[in-house]
């Protein structure tokens, strides 16, 4: 009986060499979804996405592209790794959640990441021009981002942001100074940016007076450093986003999107299943969506013709009132 098994796994076709040869057969297909396929003697790449998803980002650079790294969505031959995109229409109501592109990969490097930005940015020098990307702030995803993408605002999600500080804060001290440090941050957050650096030095100064009632003093330099460099500069970003935003809408600080179309990615691909196997169901998946997104684009672009009837409108009312204005003072 073993035995048996064992001919079979000899004859079964490597996942990989399977993927190349699903790749190759889509070629010229409508329906194409492996993308790039970048494979190297510890690692490989593969770049998955529809014509239709493109088609969006082409059609609508103001989409917020919230990415999301899910860890071993496949358990054999290795490990695998899924950058899942997801869309969400800033100006559409109901803010739609639509799955967009899927990097598949063995190692979470920036090398690796930007293969799938360089693959969906060589269809359209527009994509390239896409203005929202909300992360949990991973340093390699991150930095891909910013290299690929130079003209974006890159969002940190907030609440990944106050879990680490909490994190971070539980290394040193007892619940209650944790408690207390997590208020003074969202205080922080809704704070002006003109009177932000007092206030850290404030929070700062209060954590160090709580710190010595409790008997822990001795922990307060590790942390302050840890707040001062990667806490209070997110927050402060956030704040001149906000005072900043160039009518971008950047209103969802949070990376709860991408978690939520991760559980769905999780629950319509098998778990263990060979890489191969994982392709086929996220292209069932992503090929399922194709009239949300043309939907979606359509409704997106009534938006944003109304959008742009109102600005025009409220002008001329502006240069209207102005002409009077002088009309008036002529008169005088």
């Amino acid at each position: 009986m073993q035995d048996a098994k064992d001919k079979h796994a000899k004859s079964a076709p490597d996942p990989i060499d399977s993927v190349r040869i699903m790749m190759v057969a889509e070629r010229g297909s409508d329906a194409k979804f492996i993308r790039r396929f970048t494979i190297t003697e510890d690692s490989y790449s593969i770049a998955l996405y529809t014509n239709e998803q493109i088609q969006f980002l082409v059609d609508n650079p103001d989409v917020t592209i919230h990415v999301d790294t899910t860890f071993n969505l496949s358990e054999t031959p290795t490990n695998i790794f899924s950058v899942v995109t997801t869309l969400r229409a800033n100006q559409f109501q109901g803010d739609p959640l639509l799955l967009g592109p899927i990097l598949l990969t063995t190692r979470q490097r920036k090398k690796d990441y930007v293969t799938l930005w360089h693959s969906i940015c060589g269809h359209d020098d527009k994509i390239s021009r896409l203005k929202i990307f909300v992360t949990d702030g991973e340093l390699a995803l991150t930095n891909s981002i910013e290299e690929c993408f130079p003209e974006a605002r890159l969002v940190r999600c907030m609440l990944h942001l106050t879990d680490n500080c909490r994190a971070k804060a539980r290394e040193s001290f007892p619940e209650a100074i944790v408690k207390q440090i997590m208020t003074y941050t969202n205080q922080l957050m809704a704070s002006e940016p003109a009177t932000f650096q007092n206030q850290v030095d404030a929070v700062v100064k209060k954590i160090a007076e709580l710190a010595k009632t409790e008997g822990c003093a001795s922990k307060v330099e590790k942390f302050s450093k840890y707040f001062r460099r990667h806490i209070t500069p997110v927050i402060f970003k956030n704040l001149i986003d906000m005072l900043e935003d160039d009518g971008l809408n950047i209103t969802q600080r949070t990376n709860n999107p991408a978690e939520s179309m991760n559980a769905k990615v999780k629950k319509h691909v098998q778990s263990g299943q060979q890489v191969d196997r994982v392709i086929q169901q996220l292209k069932q998946m992503a090929l399922g969506q194709g009239e949300e997104l043309r939907k979606a684009s359509k409704n997106l672009s009534h938006q944003c013709i109304h959008k742009l009837a109102a600005v025009e409108e409220t002008h001329e009312e502006h240069e209207v009132g102005a002409e009077s204005s002088a009309r008036n003072e002529e008169m005088r």
